[in-house]
């Protein structure tokens, strides 16, 4: 776990506290293809679990302290939303994509500057920054930055219904359930620290809406939570929802979705997302949601389990105990940006939660 709180602080920009999604870009996550991305900037869904992960991790509060800094910098030239869903390391938003004349690694072009998702609609970020949020406030007992905090859950409560790009960022918009489940996770907690009750009764009022919504819309036929409503298809997303705590981990729901994944989605210990736009059958295990699948048999009691998945991506980082974004379980070749941060924060996680379940355990 230090390299990974090390490669987050080395990846991390010293004069305002900005964390990049990966110092790298267009590394291919399909060797030869085109799924070829710019990541060095600023993510407000990657630096909110991050910031998360260094609170659990026992910081003393100063880099997630200087993130709320940061993002209360952000360029906020949007009129549609309170923030872009990334920025560059200054705090301005990035610029439109560009191809450069290169080849590409191991011929996998094109090679881009700038991410045509900068102009996304990206619902679960704002969720991840809430949760960030109360995580500060509760654990160094501060309110910083209150007022750009309370309009990202206004503009949640205003706009939870609508559409997004998901947490994955494709290039259609629908009703994604994992930003539905983060937007109401991060709405419940941010309501505990409202500065008055109107606030309070506004927020929790939409919370209960999502619930209702995700309940008759993003349910599959068997009753497993679906990657979009209406659908039958499942994303390894929903095993952060317990996480979350959204639902118990042996909710029928969850337990539904669990075996979906272990049946179609996993490679041994690895496992897939779920693409709408692209078979993701073609790409690499992901790394984090791997992690996220330990987190989630590391409350359901299941160690062992956990510890095999947690072991199986630890075969992927480097000497270094770097992770890159995606693996392939085939060749045990890394793929995507490297190294990515949104991976070491979901290490973190999962290590420190299998630590704790099982000192609680062994003391039971």
């Amino acid at each position: 776990m230090a390299e990974s709180i090390r490669a987050l602080r080395l990846l991390t920009f010293e004069d305002n506290g900005g964390i990049i999604a990966a110092p790298t870009t267009s590394l291919p996550e399909v060797i030869g293809g085109q799924r070829n991305y710019d990541y060095r900037y600023v993510w407000l869904r990657d630096a909110g679990m991050i910031v998360s992960a260094l609170t659990r991790a026992g910081s003393d509060g100063t880099d997630e302290r200087r993130f709320l800094d940061f993002i209360c910098g952000y360029d906020r030239d949007s009129d549609h939303q309170p923030l872009k869903p990334f920025s560059n390391l200054d705090g301005n938003s990035p610029s439109s994509e560009e191809c450069l004349n290169l080849v590409g690694y191991r011929h996998s072009a094109p090679v881009m500057i700038g991410n045509v998702a900068k102009d996304q609609l990206q619902l679960d970020a704002y969720g991840n920054v809430l949760l960030a949020a109360k995580l500060i406030y509760n654990r160094f007992e501060t309110r910083e930055h209150w007022s750009l905090v309370a309009e990202i859950a206004d503009f949640l409560s205003d706009r939870w219904h609508e559409p997004d790009y998901g947490i994955w960022e494709e290039q259609e918009k629908h009703q994604y359930t994992s930003s539905k489940v983060v937007a109401a996770c991060g709405l419940k907690f941010i309501a505990d620290v409202a500065e008055n009750a109107d606030q309070a009764r506004r927020w929790r009022a939409a919370e209960r809406e999502i619930r209702a919504f995700v309940s008759e819309h993003c349910l599959t036929s068997a009753g497993a939570y679906a990657v979009a409503a209406g659908e039958e298809d499942v994303d390894v997303t929903a095993a952060l929802f317990p996480v979350w705590a959204y639902t118990p981990a042996d909710s029928p729901e969850m337990v539904k979705t669990m075996q979906v994944l272990e049946r179609d989605y996993a490679t041994g210990h690895l496992y897939r997302r779920h693409l709408k736009t692209f078979d993701s059958q073609r790409e690499g295990a992901f790394l984090a949601s791997t992690l996220w699948v330990a987190q989630y048999w590391i409350m359901r009691r299941e160690f062992q389990r956990a510890k095999a998945i947690i072991d199986a991506a630890l075969e992927f980082s480097n000497d270094l105990g770097l992770f890159a974004e995606e693996a392939d379980p085939k060749t045990g070749a890394m793929l995507g940006n490297f190294p990515q941060t949104f991976v070491h924060a979901a290490f973190i996680g999962a290590a420190i939660d299998l630590k704790a379940a099982l000192e609680k355990n062994a003391a039971a």
